[in-house]
């Protein structure tokens, strides 16, 4: 496996380990189940766990949801045949709703493509809604301590004020009438039955709004802006942007989220959502185009330059979107991200090379 990965599960798991705010010990023993684990986020969760049991004995016993197994990138020597690894191969929406004594669930299988989003509407919302369902039945059937269902920033729709950092609570506009839209709208909709759940059942849940991931660990045929950015400068090509670059930047690096995550898991918070972003940058490399000119400039060393083709086609898929969110939930938990844009986008370049891109 990529050292630069193996270098970010030690970093992180001595972190959580040697933390005096939360205790991540209350693990040990413990059965957890990711759904969508072969994702960029899902695996890097579940080699979390398997490093905590390779160098820290916590016998973590994981049951990974993936529809297919051979996308699974686990650390070496952890497989299937695993005594701590049960796979269930199948959509999360098909699970059987059995008592498998889950103590903890992240679910995060969901579709993630905007095409797919587009192109197939009415799979997007099945997928998301009736797999956030059976997840909450799994959730109340086993009695587990904590769900932590992944949703994402796009829920908050459009709005005209882009320089108040939006709250949880402040929910806008969805169009109803637009395929892309099947999405957003669904995500919405899993995150109201986390609540429903809560309240009628009882169910520990918590939705965690997602900003963009980056880091090590992203697959490489990622196709998102940070990987393009990083394969323009790592292929000496001139950067591209099909929008004016005006969107603003909301990301969070992959080991702050990996770590951040643990203190939404050992909250009181219960039946609410939370914004999950590094909000560190904004009023430097902030925008889109900052940081196209930043990556040409830095990192590729005014090698290649940034063009602009805003009157493409293209540009009709894109989200131009210039929200920003407010962290002061996340940050009132007790962490505090810290790794830059300037730093991330540096290290995703180093990542692609070393994985022969």
């Amino acid at each position: 496996m990529n050292k630069l990965v193996i270098n970010l599960l030690d970093s992180v798991s001595k972190n959580l380990i040697n933390g005096d705010k939360i205790n991540i010990s209350e693990l040990k023993e413990s059965t957890i189940m990711i759904t969508g684990a072969s994702g960029f986020i899902g695996s890097m969760l579940a080699n979390l766990f398997l490093y905590l049991n390779e160098k820290f004995g916590y016998n973590i016993k994981l049951i990974l949801n993936v529809r297919d197994k051979s996308k699974l990138s686990l650390l070496k020597g952890n497989s299937e045949c695993s005594d701590f690894i049960q796979v269930l191969e199948k959509p999360v929406e098909d699970l059987e709703l059995e008592d498998l004594n889950i103590d903890y669930i992240f679910h995060l299988a969901a579709p993630t493509q905007s095409k797919y989003f587009v192109d197939y509407p009415v799979e997007t919302a099945d997928s998301i809604v009736f797999g956030i369902k059976k997840v909450l039945e799994l959730s109340r059937v086993n009695n587990v301590k904590k769900l932590l269902n992944f949703s994402t920033m796009e829920i908050y729709g459009d709005t005209d004020d882009y320089t108040t950092p939006q709250k949880e609570e402040s929910l806008c506009h969805l169009d109803l009438y637009k395929e892309r839209s099947s999405y957003p709208v669904s995500k919405r909709m899993a995150e109201h039955y986390c609540y429903l759940y809560s309240k009628e059942f009882n169910v520990n849940v918590v939705s965690l709004r997602l900003v963009q991931v980056i880091g090590p660990g992203v697959n490489v045929d990622d196709n998102r802006v940070f990987n393009q950015f990083a394969k323009s400068v790592i292929y000496n090509s001139d950067i591209e942007l099909n929008t004016d670059g005006s969107q603003k930047l909301a990301f969070i690096h992959i080991a702050d989220l990996l770590e951040g995550i643990f203190y939404v898991l050992f909250s009181n918070l219960n039946g609410e959502a939370i914004n999950i972003i590094n909000s560190s940058n904004f009023g430097g490399v902030d925008t889109i185009r900052k940081l196209a000119e930043y990556s040409a400039s830095v990192i590729a060393k005014n090698k290649i330059k940034v063009c602009f083709n805003i009157d493409s086609k293209i540009n009709k898929k894109y989200i131009t979107s210039k929200r920003v969110l407010n962290s002061d939930k996340f940050y009132r938990l007790g962490f505090i991200p810290k790794i830059t844009i300037e730093q991330s986008m540096k290290e995703l370049v180093s990542y692609l090379v070393e994985e022969g891109v």
